[in-house]
């Protein structure tokens, strides 16, 4: 029996392994120095030293020599020798850096222990092939690697902590390495859970740094910087220094972009000192590729050439992919800014045809292929061996029926049992056949909608890309137009007041879609929130109602109607809710009516309703203008979709609008939805929680006439922490026309300085992002020794969390840019009157 399951063994080697020896051995002197090999790890060398000369390209002719060695050994030879040999060998071509031999030698051998039905060897021989293929930058290759191991992993009863922890690592690399950060941050989880499961620490600290990467690749600085230090303080407890050079690499990285460049250089330093003392060639090209990055940041190009050149080297001798396409494309842009564009462009296409071998699926259908030809042949394989055994039974029993004639019972009921129980292992080894393909199909079918997916929101987002760059260039035309031919003094007057008119307009335009990205941004972050206070409805429409009213005498839209219904029976109805966000959504929506509607009536209202004991607010928009097909209803709140897509639509706007809208009501507690009849016209609802406030002396912040350029702060100091010289004229000449003394700082230094040097300061304007040091630790280091003076930030972070990170940090107020002069005065006015 043993030289059968031999005999499949070599049979599946000879289907399967398709590079082993070079042309200039024969197959007759490499087999008879594997029939003499004392062991398999002389059988593994024999065949190391036999192929060592030969490349990649050289496949084809090395697997014909194979078939003949293979003849050879099927009768003679130590076969699970010759099996393990293949993967000593593999994991040899490993350490030596031969990927592609490496590769092919582990995928044989995982395919050679699935006909065997050796599941735990298949999956060990998957999970290593994972972790090689990522090495080599195959990130598809590694992930469906990943993957295969899983699926026994997962079904199997005795869990291996560390292998599956190594496992999940790896898989979660490859997402990073593809900028599918959540798939990644889950998978980094699953490996941090089971590397505490078997206590190790180094495997914990590697993952903790391999996480800090990549909430540093999603520009979360603070978070990866928590990851690096505590992986870092587990790594140091570990023999192996590798890591911790890594991660010192890693560490200097970040600190380069927190603008820390002290600790960047301290960190590169010591990145290197551990390299060279271990001789890590790989870490120490990519912290020379950071050098050349820096270096190149701070102006010197000849040290970025110099370092970014020995980078290649070591990577290229290393075959370390992903530090030769990193050190690649950094030095192509090195030579782009000097202008020698040659070197550049040669430099960038190396970059791009190493990402594109990484990134290359092909592989998938040729391996799914000769998957299924094996199991085809092995199929023929088994029936022939079953057939062979069964004549020999036979020969036997002739045999044993001249000499044992009373034997002849016992052995017939043997046979038939022999028999029986081959068929049960063959319908048994077709059953497994039969499930693994349909786990292979189910594979691909997944593989095939992500992909699809993947393509249709590449193809979205480039729709938006290009509105986006239309709305935004089409204000900023008239801004910048109009403001070259303000600067000619023969305009008229008349002419200056209208140009500065559409300025103005064009402006709160641009600034209006900033908005809408940063309100679709915190949509999609899940970072919306909803503040909830004591409002009227009814004086919140009439509101909305003379804002466009007034537009549209403006525009002179004279053929359409604009009209706001109030419920009969309800006056003064107040409610708890966020009136700011009510009005976006209604403006929003009132908004596209009129745009929609050539001609005829738009019209706005709501409604008290109720439904099962639940009482809610029902508002609507109705208009009579060019309505929506029933398709285009299903994706109109839909991000980046629009009733007409594309750069003919007859319609400006970028695709935001609704799904803000929709985000917003959803928040609130609501839901929206549309009805529309093409060329009748479309009505909007949406509802939210009815939460209504008993009668109270509500007062309305109404803001009384203009203070502008009419307050007087005479004898007052204020100092403006501004690093930008025009932000700073503007708030100056501002506050010069108050009769205010202003003083000057140009980083968050010399903001600390002058308040110590001048306590009589009455009031900072502090900008957030100074150079030196913020905005925000500035105010908290003059908070330490000044707790009276006015902090007001004046920044062009416009999130609410921008706001609250300014007051946690000491401030007394908040004001964004663009900075509104009104707004401006009556917030000076507030501390100072």
């Amino acid at each position: 029996m043993r030289k059968l399951t031999a005999l499949r063994v070599l049979v599946f080697i000879y289907l399967g392994l398709n590079s082993l020896v070079s042309s200039a051995v024969t197959s007759d002197s490499l087999f008879k120095e594997i029939l003499f090999a004392p062991g398999k790890e002389a059988v593994a060398n024999t065949l190391i030293q036999a192929i060592s000369g030969y490349e990649t390209g050289d496949m084809s002719e090395l697997s014909l020599l194979m078939e003949d060695l293979i003849k050879r050994v099927i009768t003679e030879g130590d076969l699970n020798a010759f099996l393990e040999a293949l993967l000593i060998a593999a994991n040899q071509f490993r350490e030596e850096r031969k990927y592609d031999q490496s590769i092919l030698f582990y995928q044989k051998g995982a395919l050679l222990y699935r006909q065997l039905s050796m599941n735990e060897m298949e999956a060990d021989c998957y999970r290593r092939l994972s972790r090689i293929a990522w090495e080599n930058g195959r990130y598809y290759l590694s992930l469906e690697s990943g993957f295969r191991a899983l699926l026994y992993y997962e079904r199997s009863t005795e869990i291996v902590p560390r292998s599956l922890s190594y496992l999940y690592n790896t898989i979660a690399l490859n997402y990073r390495a593809l900028s599918q950060y959540e798939e990644s941050f889950r998978y980094f989880q699953k490996g941090l859970e089971y590397a505490k499961m078997d206590k190790n620490e180094s495997l914990m600290g590697l993952i903790m740094a391999n996480t800090g990467r990549l909430f540093f690749l999603k520009g979360e600085y603070e978070t990866a910087l928590e990851y690096y230090e505590a992986g870092l303080e587990l790594e140091m407890k570990s023999t192996s220094l590798q890591p911790v050079g890594r991660t010192f690499t890693s560490m200097a990285e970040l600190f380069f972009y927190m603008n820390k460049p002290d600790s960047t250089w301290q960190y590169i330093g010591k990145a290197l000192e551990i390299q060279q003392s271990i001789n890590d060639m790989v870490g120490m090209s990519r912290t020379l590729s950071l050098m050349g990055f820096v270096q190149k940041r701070e102006g010197n190009f000849h040290l970025a050439l110099q370092n970014y050149n020995k980078s290649i080297s070591l990577a290229e001798r290393w075959e370390a992919l992903e530090e030769l396409r990193i050190a690649l494309k950094g030095i192509s842009r090195v030579y782009a800014v000097l202008g020698d564009y040659a070197n550049a462009y040669n430099y960038y296409l190396q970059y791009s045809a190493i990402k594109e071998r990484q990134f290359d699926i092909s592989h998938l259908s040729d391996i799914n292929q000769l998957e299924e030809k094996l199991k085809f042949e092995e199929k023929e394989r088994e029936i022939q061996r079953l057939m062979l055994q069964r004549q020999k039974n036979l020969g036997l029993f002739f045999v044993l029926i001249a000499l044992f004639a009373l034997f002849l019972t016992v052995l017939f009921f043997i046979l038939y049992r022999m028999k029986n129980q081959s068929l049960y292992e063959l319908r048994k080894q077709s059953d497994t056949i039969s499930s693994q393909k349909n786990e292979l199909l189910l594979l691909n079918e997944r593989l095939t909608e992500a992909k699809n997916k993947a393509e249709e929101a590449d193809k979205l987002k480039s729709v938006f890309l290009s509105n986006m760059s239309h709305e935004i260039r089409t204000p900023m035309n008239a801004i910048i137009g109009f403001s070259n031919l303000l600067s000619d003094g023969a305009i008229s007057e008349n002419d200056r007041k209208m140009f500065v008119d559409i300025v103005q307009s064009n402006s709160k335009t641009l600034l209006q879609l900033i908005d809408d990205i940063i309100d679709f941004s915190k949509i999609e972050a899940g970072q919306l929130t909803i503040t909830n206070r004591e409002f009227v409805i009814d004086q919140l429409m009439e509101e909305i109602y003379l804002q466009f009213f007034n537009k549209m005498q403006v525009r002179n839209d004279k053929d359409i109607v604009l009209s706001f219904t109030k419920p009969p029976g309800i006056r003064d109805c107040r409610v708890l809710g966020d009136p700011a966000r009510l009005n976006q959504v209604l403006s929003n929506l009132i908004s596209n009516g009129i745009k929609f509607t050539p001609s005829g009536v738009v019209e706005f209202g709501y409604s008290i309703e109720k439904d099962n004991d639940e009482s809610f607010v029902r508002f609507y928009v109705r208009d009579t203008g060019i309505g929506i097909s029933p398709e285009k209803q299903k994706l109109i709140f839909e991000r980046f979709r629009q009733g007409e897509e594309g750069t003919t639509r007859p319609f400006e706007g970028t695709g935001l609008g609704l799904t803000i809208a929709k985000g917003i009501v959803d928040k609130m507690g609501g839901k929206m939805w549309v009805e529309s009849i093409v060329n009748q016209g479309s009505t909007f609802y949406f509802t939210i929680p009815y939460r209504p406030v008993l009668k109270t002396a509500l007062q309305v912040d109404r803001a009384t006439g203009k203070q502008e350029s009419g307050a007087k702060f005479h004898g007052r100091k204020i100092l403006i922490a501004e690093d930008e010289t025009y932000n700073y004229i503007f708030l100056e000449k501002l506050l010069k026309s108050t009769g205010t003394q202003v003083l000057w700082a140009k980083d968050g230094f010399e903001s600390i300085d002058l308040i110590k040097n001048h306590p009589d300061i009455d009031m900072i304007l502090m900008d957030i992002k100074l150079p030196g040091i913020n905005g925000l630790d500035a105010t908290r280091r003059i908070r330490k020794f000044n707790r009276n003076v006015i902090i007001i930030a004046q920044t062009a972070y416009a999130m609410d969390e921008d706001r609250q990170k300014c007051l946690r940090a000491g401030c007394n107020d908040y004001i964004s840019k663009p900075i509104e002069i009104k707004k401006f005065y009556d917030l000076i006015g507030k501390y100072m009157g």
